[in-house]
């Protein structure tokens, strides 16, 4: 198994737990050396994830969660030949557009990634999202964008995820999909603006209040004068 923008290796660690075992690759950039990691620095690749990679081997399954929308647009290509050169099997997840980040700079609805898989020969099963949907364990993002992309000539693989009775709740359904409880957040943080928004509009508040009571003693003084 191999993650690709494994971050402190989290997900490997877990994969090794459930009996992974040793071959686990992490590949993640420069930032991770100096910090503490799940698995072991020799299970690293320090390289970005956005330039082309040159690993030496393929692995049974490849994954990407919640990394692509932290690399240029311009790199989203590049990005995807990576993965799809590791591995046949590719559990996939990007943030869709407002679902906000630390430096997400290419939000995109999932029709956008699974094009990029299908010109390389890899066809999306939504075989997941459905039975986590109301699995409040589970971080809404991984709950509203996990896919499976397999590729296409593993003939063996799709026949078997073809015939899944809960590949989908819809016949050949969406990709695109808000969850629940990021849609509430939403219309939350509507309702409530931000506090950077309040205090912008603070100082124009005051002076109205200060202008409205000035105008009203004034007032007041002209009648006594009367």
């Amino acid at each position: 198994m191999v993650d690709v923008g494994a971050g402190t290796g989290t997900w490997l660690a877990v994969a090794q737990e459930l009996g992974v075992g040793d071959e686990v690759l992490a590949i993640e950039g420069e930032w991770v050396r100096d910090v503490e990691t799940e698995v072991p620095k020799t299970n690293y690749i320090f390289a970005d994830t956005g330039r082309t990679l040159k690993v030496p081997r393929r692995f049974d399954l490849a994954i990407s969660l919640e990394v692509a929308e932290h690399l240029p647009a311009e790199q989203a290509t590049c990005f995807v030949d990576n993965i799809t050169a590791l591995s046949d099997v590719v559990l996939f997840s990007a943030a869709i557009p407002h679902q906000g980040g630390t430096h997400h700079v290419n939000e995109q609805w999932p029709a956008y990634w699974a094009d990029l898989f299908d010109r390389r020969g890899f066809v999306a099963y939504d075989v997941l999202r459905w039975r986590l949907w109301d699995d409040v364990r589970v971080s809404f993002w991984y709950r509203q964008n996990l896919l499976l992309f397999v590729r296409r000539s593993r003939e063996d693989l799709c026949r078997a995820l073809d015939r899944l009775p809960w590949r989908s709740v819809f016949p050949n359904g969406p990709l695109a999909v808000v969850h629940p409880e990021k849609y509430e957040g939403l219309i939350a943080a509507h309702r409530c603006p931000p506090a950077r928004l309040l205090l912008r509009a603070l100082p124009e508040a005051l002076w109205r209040a200060f202008a409205w009571r000035a105008r009203r003693l004034l007032g007041l003084r002209e009648d006594n004068a009367e």
